[in-house]
């Protein structure tokens, strides 16, 4: 399956008062991971048109366990592995080290989902990933 792994530095904006990242930003960079291995292996993952026409790839679940913390300055590695390819959603391994030390890790479930229109809502539908996107995926 599918891997990418890139490094950030903890930023003074991503820290609470006792300089330890405050815990939504890693769901933050979940989702920056995504997209960065997405484009580093060619695959679109925002909406478009066409005969892969998808409106998103919504999380449909998300475990996650935190481990240790990190602190502002620290370099974090975040690991990021296409797990399964399902029919219609696909789940993503997310881990984040500092050095040799897990931090968290988590696993998201991601849906391909058109969008559809009505006159007073819209509503995403999960549809069959497109061959193309799968084999991406799966790699």
């Amino acid at each position: 399956m599918r891997t990418y792994e890139y490094r950030r530095i903890v930023q003074w904006g991503e820290c609470d008062p006792a300089r330890i990242i405050f815990f939504p930003n890693y769901f933050r960079w979940m989702e920056e991971g995504l997209s960065g291995m997405a484009r580093a292996h060619g695959v679109v993952l925002q909406p478009r048109t066409g005969p892969d026409a998808m409106a998103g790839t919504p999380a449909v679940s998300i475990n996650a366990r935190f481990l240790a913390p990190a602190r502002l300055g620290d370099e974090v590695r975040h690991e990021v592995e296409v797990a399964e390819v399902r029919t219609r959603a696909f789940r993503i391994r997310h881990r984040f080290w500092r050095d040799d030390v897990l931090l968290m890790e988590a696993e998201d479930v991601r849906a391909w989902c058109e969008i559809t229109f009505t006159d007073d809502d819209a509503r995403l539908t999960a549809k069959a990933l497109p061959e193309a996107i799968r084999g991406l995926l799966a790699g």
